[in-house]
């Protein structure tokens, strides 16, 4: 009786069969957080390996603080040695009702740079318009206590 052999084709550098491993990289995006109509911009990286040399280059600068710094220059955003995987950092922008009330356009740009530890280099952009949180209840009830005259 004939024997039948079964024939598995492997990837290369593949054992018994499994497909490939994906390649860890680090993914790191700038995102828009509203609590309490308190605005914080969130730097956090999604991917699953380490991030090196992240800067964010904000157009136009971001004006926070009640209008008495320019928090886009934070230096947090030019200079971060690293950002592990799963890690957030919150920066306090503005009270929304005092960004509204002093800036017409509220859409920015953020472009993130960053390497993973091989060296290579990764960038993308991220279009925000803050005008999506001006309708939130939390922020238009701040609003609306921040103009109620004090009694």
């Amino acid at each position: 009786m004939a024997t039948k052999r079964k024939v598995v084709r492997r990837a290369p550098g593949s054992a018994r069969g499994k497909p490939p491993a994906r390649e860890r990289r680090p993914d790191v995006i700038l995102d828009v957080d509203c609590e309490n109509a308190l605005l914080f911009l969130v730097l956090r990286n999604i991917g699953d390996d380490l991030a090196c040399r992240v800067s964010v280059k904000f157009s136009p600068e971001l004006v926070g603080l009640g209008g008495e710094r320019v928090v886009s220059d934070a230096t947090i955003f030019r200079r971060l040695a690293y950002l592990p995987p799963g890690k957030s950092i919150r920066v306090f922008l503005d009270a929304a009702p005092l960004l509204f009330s002093r800036r017409k356009e509220n859409s920015f740009r953020a472009r993130v740079q960053y390497r993973n530890r091989s060296g290579n280099e990764f960038s993308e952009t991220f279009t925000h318009d803050l005008d999506v949180y001006r309708d939130l209840p939390e922020a238009a009830g701040a609003s609306i206590r921040a103009r109620a005259p004090a009694a």
